[in-house]
């Protein structure tokens, strides 16, 4: 037996923490490497029946700072400036259907409320659908809330994975790796980081979203602001099913903004 082989022959599993405070930030920094498949057995072990809660605080939880973003570009942002907050919830629609979803140029209609701009580009042939591993894209986004309004470039990579017991999940990873201004003076967005999970369940479709993000909002507290973003967080995935529907959506998906 070759050294490598005998290498791999004791390599120890892959152990994903079992505590869903630290399994988000785990994600998000090893999303690039082997292991993500354990740690959606671990979000489906840890999230499958709170998503199944009508009311959104019992789907709803605090999250601790992301400390690791595993090597990726992101603004330098202190920690405890950090609001984490994570949803969990189920889909009516199966795994094919959100993979079709990423493949959106205008994924208006399919985000927040909040959302009232939001271009894709595929940096590589989308493919998703037709079981490829990887998606990585650039995105344009303008948010519009009573709060502030603000233009964004968001960066967000997808993984399709296959857990093994046969089942498909997918993982999202989207970043700024800038600090952006609002267009009131002083407002910032000044970190956004989120780890989105999808994992088919026969017919549904689970889901669970962690953002950390980072805000300057003058007066704005940071249990309003909290609150706000899992509302988005909840809105995002009732619109996605909307949007599949071919349900009237809120938003004007053909507006045209000059940034």
């Amino acid at each position: 037996m070759t050294l490598s082989l005998l290498l791999f022959a004791c390599s120890p599993p892959i152990q994903a923490p079992k505590d869903l405070a630290e399994l988000g930030g785990w994600m998000f920094a090893r999303f690039d490497e082997d292991g993500l498949d354990v740690g959606v057995v671990e979000v489906e072990r840890l999230v499958a029946e709170m998503a199944a809660a009508e009311d959104l605080d019992d789907r709803t939880v605090s999250m601790p700072a992301l400390e690791d973003i595993g090597g990726i570009t992101g603004p330098d942002v202190p920690l405890e400036d950090q609001l984490p907050v994570a949803v969990a919830g189920f889909s009516g629609h199966d795994l094919d259907t959100h993979l079709g979803l990423v493949g959106e140029a205008n994924q208006v209609c399919i985000e927040s409320n909040t959302t009232a701009y939001y271009r894709r580009t595929h940096l590589d042939a989308f493919c998703l659908d037709e079981g490829c591993e990887r998606v990585d894209t650039d995105n344009e986004v303008r948010k519009e809330t009573a709060i502030a309004q603000v233009w964004y470039d968001l960066k967000k990579d997808h993984r399709l994975l296959e857990l093994e017991d046969g089942r498909r999940a997918m993982v999202a990873r989207s970043w700024i790796e800038e600090s952006f201004p609002a267009d009131q003076e002083e407002y910032s967005w000044d970190a956004f980081y989120t780890l989105e999970v999808w994992l088919e369940d026969g017919s549904q479709t689970l889901r669970w979203q962690s953002v950390w993000s980072a805000v300057e909002l003058g007066p704005v507290g940071p249990d309003l602001y909290m609150t706000t973003v899992k509302n988005a967080i909840d809105e995002g995935f009732t619109n996605a099913d909307a949007f599949v529907d071919d349900e009237p959506c809120e938003m004007d998906r053909d507006a045209e903004y000059v940034r």
